[in-house]
C-alpha cells in the first residue's frame, strides 16, 4: 500500500543514516542513533540519543524526534548524520527532515497528501 511505502521510504533513510531499529509494535516504529557531544567550555564528551518515532495519526503519518539529554553540541556521529555535526541540541530537531516525501508527491492520495510532522524536546 502507499502507506506502508512512505514508512519503508522513511525508515529506510534512518537506517542509512546509522539509526537502529528499537521497537516496532502496532504501526508505531521507533529508531534511535547515538551522538557524541559536548557542553562548552568543559572539554569532557558524553553521548546523547537521538529517537526518531513514527506511526498513524488521523489521515497523516506522524514522526517525532526526542533528543536526550538536552544539552551541549554534536561532536561526533555515525557518517550518514554528519550535516548534525556542530550543531547544539535545540538544531537537532529542525535538522533531520522526514524523508519519504518523494513517494508523496507520486500520486498518494490515501492520506488526503497531509503529513502531520511533530518535534519534541523531552523535558
Amino acid at each position: 500500500t502507499k502507506d506502508s511505502t512512505i514508512l519503508y521510504a522513511i525508515l529506510r533513510r534512518r537506517l542509512q543514516e546509522g539509526f537502529h531499529i528499537t521497537t516496532a509494535h502496532n504501526g508505531y516504529v521507533t529508531v534511535t542513533a547515538q551522538v557524541g557531544m559536548q557542553q562548552p567550555p568543559n572539554t569532557a564528551k558524553y553521548y546523547a540519543i537521538l529517537q526518531y518515532v513514527l506511526f498513524p495519526g488521523e489521515h497523516s503519518l506522524v514522526t517525532e524526534l526526542w533528543v536526550e539529554p538536552q544539552c551541549g553540541i554534536v561532536t561526533d556521529t555515525p557518517s550518514g548524520l554528519d550535516y548534525l555535526h556542530g550543531l547544539e541540541y535545540h538544531e537537532i530537531t529542525a535538522k533531520v527532515p522526514p524523508y519519504g516525501l518523494e513517494y508523496w508527491d507520486k500520486g498518494t492520495t490515501i492520506w488526503s497528501r497531509v503529513l502531520g510532522q511533530r518535534y519534541h524536546h523531552m523535558v
